[in-house]
Order: structure tokens, then C-alpha cells, then sequence
């Protein structure tokens, strides 16, 4: 014991010498999808990572926000040809496993019942019977496909709308991108969604 005692007492001093990482909390917000975004991490090492994220939600919102009139959302429900990006066939690809899973309870072109209530960018028209009637045939994710980086829809008029899933995508992507960095506690919100990871250090 009383050889073991020495050694102990080295390893606490070791410790107690030994400089403490000290973390620093990070916070910064901004607008991304036509409503706002907060994030808060806290880094040892004093990052910012500010315009990494904003480039990333710039690069989210010219694919699938219909808030921006030239993102790719936008132009094939113009009914534009269009190469779809890899943001998209992601959100794409969930939207689509989330309305089978559902059996089309949730049906992402549902474009044109939210234009004619007017949540979309269209004026709201007079909504009756005979109008709903006439554009549920055009709210049918079985009527679209997707062809490598192509869009194919069956019926003209079909126009997308990935709101549901989109904005938490974009949460799961910002998450990503932190964690990449080694970031282990944050909390990230983005018009709601949010997502919190870790603890206070």
C-alpha cells in the first residue's frame, strides 16, 4: 500500500494540472424557407460555422422551397424540364416513403388544394364540391415517378408540395453537418423543428 499510495497521488496531481477543454457557446439565426432559423452549439474550439450553414440552407431552398420562385420545386410546378438535384430526389424519396407507408393519407402533390384554399402562392378561389372534386384526381403520388434525376408526371397540373417533411429534413441535414465537425451538443431550430443533440458542457 505504501508503494501504491505515491502512485496515486501522481496520477491526482497529473490530473488536477491537466487544462480543462472549455467550451464556448455559439449562437447565431437568420431566415431560410420564408421563416426563421436558430442554432446554439457550444465548441471547444471556437468555430463558426454561420456561413457553412447558411450555404447549405441557401442550397435547401433552391431546390425545395416554394417560397423561391427559381428553385427546383418551383420550376417543375411550372411544368418546366428540370434536372433534379440531390436535396430534392432526398426529399422526394421520403415524401414518397412516408405516402405509401400511409396508403396516400399523405399525398405530397397535393399543390393544387393548397393553391385553391389559398396557403400557397395562388389567390384563394371560390372552394366548393365541384372544384374539389375536379382537382383531387390531380393529388395522387401514383401519378408520379422519378427517373434518375427526372420528374415524370401522368397528369398535367400535378404540382408538388413537400412542406410536411421538408423543413425537418433540413434539421436532419444541419445535424449532419455539425456532427461532421465533432460538435456533439447543439440544438437546432428551424421555423419549429427542431432537434437537440447532447447537453449543456
Amino acid at each position: 500500500m505504501k508503494k501504491v499510495l505515491p502512485i496515486i497521488i501522481l496520477v491526482l496531481l497529473i490530473s488536477a494540472c491537466t487544462p480543462r477543454e472549455i467550451y464556448k457557446k455559439i449562437s447565431f439565426s437568420g431566415m431560410a424557407q420564408g421563416t426563421y432559423y436558430a442554432i446554439t452549439y457550444f465548441d471547444h474550439l471556437d468555430r463558426d460555422f454561420q456561413p457553412q450553414i447558411d450555404s447549405l440552407l441557401e442550397a435547401f431552398d433552391m431546390s425545395v422551397s416554394m417560397w423561391e420562385p427559381q428553385s427546383v420545386i418551383s420550376r417543375i410546378n411550372r411544368g418546366e424540364d428540370v434536372r433534379c438535384d440531390s436535396i430534392f430526389i432526398n426529399t422526394y424519396l421520403l415524401a414518397r416513403g412516408v405516402a405509401e407507408e400511409s396508403n396516400g393519407a399523405f399525398d405530397y402533390p397535393i399543390g393544387p388544394l393548397v393553391n385553391a384554399w389559398g396557403f400557397g402562392f395562388e389567390d384563394r378561389q371560390k372552394v366548393d364540391q365541384a372544384l374539389v372534386d375536379s382537382l383531387l384526381p390531380l393529388v395522387d403520388y401514383r401519378y408520379v415517378s422519378l427517373d434518375g434525376s427526372t420528374i415524370t408526371r401522368e397528369k398535367e397540373g400535378i404540382k408538388f408540395d413537400f412542406n410536411a417533411v421538408a423543413q425537418g429534413y433540413s434539421v436532419d441535414l444541419v445535424g449532419d453537418f455539425l456532427a461532421s465537425k465533432g460538435l456533439e451538443n447543439y440544438l437546432i431550430d428551424i421555423g419549429g423543428e427542431v432537434l437537440a443533440i447532447g447537453e449543456k458542457p
